[in-house]
């Protein structure tokens, strides 16, 4: 597959994202993964915005013969994924390509996952449609991600509530709107759940630097000032979600995992 040369806003993140931010969903990527259904049908396994690659060992473990196919939108990120990839010895199982996830491969995949990533996108639905548009029949779709709203409790509900009281607006409904066009377009079988994990930070200004590193967030300081998100942290003081536990500022995390099948 070919290398896009275009730079993308999470290019800046991919050199030490796994120190920096990637190592904070360690624990929901082993749960989802223990998860991970066989494949009903031959094929290979899709892995959208994979990223670094951070998740590629325990899907090697999990699915010690299958071949894969691993796509991110930056190519920063690819090249760190194929380093790692290269560096384990498995580049005859391994086909990676920098895309956005619009543009993946229709009817080839027996196993279409994303880890922690279509709530990054601007139209997360159109993103999951193409990943189950993406499946062969009898496929098998496998969608985690951090709901728009987060659950009660925890630093992103802090941080969602400060933003809301700052800056009042409807709640995004695209987690609502997603099993109703799943089922549209011909998905069965589909079923929700949501799992729970711990961030831990060595302070709670850490958070403030991880959420502010974010390209979706650095797009909001570029438009409206620093001074945007410097009024949202003195608001989430008073409401972190976090708490001091050990010598580290910890709270809950709950992501959503969304599965359903592509009829035969």
């Amino acid at each position: 597959m070919s290398d896009q040369q275009k730079t993308n806003p999470w290019d800046a993140l991919a050199f030490d994202y796994d120190e920096r931010e990637g190592f904070l969903n360690d624990d929901l990527l082993h749960q989802a993964v223990k998860l991970l259904p066989e494949p009903e049908v031959d094929g290979p396994i899709l892995v959208a915005g994979a990223g670094t690659g951070g998740e590629l060992p325990l899907l090697v473990k999990k699915f010690p013969n299958a071949r894969f196919l691993a796509s991110d939108v930056s190519p920063g990120m690819v090249k760190m994924m194929d380093y790692r990839i290269k560096s384990a010895g498995w580049e005859d199982r391994f086909e990676t390509e920098a895309c956005d996830v619009l543009a993946l491969p229709r009817e080839k995949a027996a196993l279409s996952m994303s880890l922690l990533m279509i709530h990054t996108l601007k139209d997360p639905i159109a993103g999951a449609l193409a990943q189950y548009g993406s499946l062969l029949p009898g496929g098998t779709l496998f969608l985690l991600y951090f709901p728009p709203k987060p659950e009660p409790g925890g630093p992103l509900a802090g941080l969602y509530e400060a933003a809301r009281t700052l800056f009042p607006k409807p709640d995004p409904t695209w987690e609502e709107e997603l099993i109703h066009d799943l089922e549209t377009a011909g998905a069965e079988a589909i079923t929700k759940e949501t799992l729970a994990s711990t961030w831990s930070f060595q302070t709670p200004k850490d958070f403030c630097d991880t959420m502010e590193r974010l390209p979706n967030n650095q797009a909001v300081i570029r438009k409206r000032g620093h001074d945007f998100f410097d009024r949202i942290w003195h608001v989430w003081t008073a409401n972190m979600g976090l708490s001091l536990e050990m010598g580290r500022w910890s709270g809950p995390v709950y992501a959503r995992l969304v599965t359903a099948r592509k009829p035969l």
